[in-house]
């Protein structure tokens, strides 16, 4: 059954350390090649960002001798705190997600006596 309306899943995690390192690790080639959309089955990984808006996105992890491809345009880009992005995988949809990252830090807690 296709939904015939927009879903929206939320996420939220919890990291030990600041929002900055955290969000150029979606957009830094080199960090996101050895954690976004691959995994330890992975024979080889290649992975193109163009972090503008209207930049584009490719990654492509090879599993079993077959290349599957992950594409997408960045929409914005508010460092450190928010990143959107289309996604898709066109082998096996036509379908585009929208995915927004949102980053912000979390207070500490303060004592006094």
């Amino acid at each position: 059954m296709v939904p015939t309306s927009p879903c929206t899943a939320s996420m939220i995690r919890k990291f030990g350390a600041s929002p900055e390192p955290l969000f150029d690790a979606w957009l830094d080639p080199g960090i996101a090649e050895r954690w976004l959309f691959t995994t330890p089955a992975s024979e080889s990984h290649s992975t193109t960002i163009d972090a503008r808006p209207g930049g584009a996105w490719t990654i492509t992890d090879r599993r079993d001798d077959v290349d599957y491809a992950a594409t997408g345009q960045y929409v914005e880009i508010d460092r450190p705190r928010r990143l959107v992005f289309s996604f898709g995988m066109p082998q096996f949809s036509p379908a585009i997600t929208r995915v927004v990252v949102e980053s912000r830090r979390t207070p500490t807690a303060v004592c006094s006596r």
